[in-house]
């Protein structure tokens, strides 16, 4: 089976906003499923470096590249959430709707929603930088 560019973009932008969404609904509160995801979302991100040729390129990029999000995704919710564990020895929370966490019982900090929103707009912009590093020294 072969899989066109957008087909390929599309997958990596897609297990990025599932792992993105799960971190919004609180599911990524565990060490646990950030030590399963992590080794996952690594081999994912090799695999996109592997296939990543001129028969992935597109007009705006590769889409190889793509497979590289949810790994970094999760590296950087991993990294920021336990900078902010560390500091406020809660984990984060992401309420959209307003400034309270009735969930959790207390208030949100501009903290809290670093940790939720930089990973998201990492894991859309580095691949990008990423591709245009490789074609620069390869």
């Amino acid at each position: 089976m072969t899989l066109t560019p957008n087909q390929i973009s599309t997958i990596g932008f897609v297990i990025a906003a599932i792992i993105a969404v799960c971190g919004f609904m609180k599911l990524l509160r565990s060490d646990r499923v950030l030590f399963f995801l992590f080794p996952i979302t690594l081999i994912i991100a090799v695999i996109g470096l592997i296939i990543r040729s001129d028969n992935t390129r597109m007009v705006n990029g590769n889409a190889a590249d793509m497979l590289l999000s949810p790994f970094i995704y999760v590296a950087s919710y991993t990294l920021l959430r336990y900078v902010y564990k560390r500091i406020y020895k809660v984990e984060p929370t992401y309420e959209r709707y307003n400034w309270f966490d009735y969930e959790d019982g207390r208030k949100q900090n501009w903290l809290d929603v670093l940790v939720h929103l930089i990973p998201l707009m990492l894991c859309m912009t580095l691949p990008f930088l990423i591709e245009n590093l490789l074609n620069k020294y390869a």
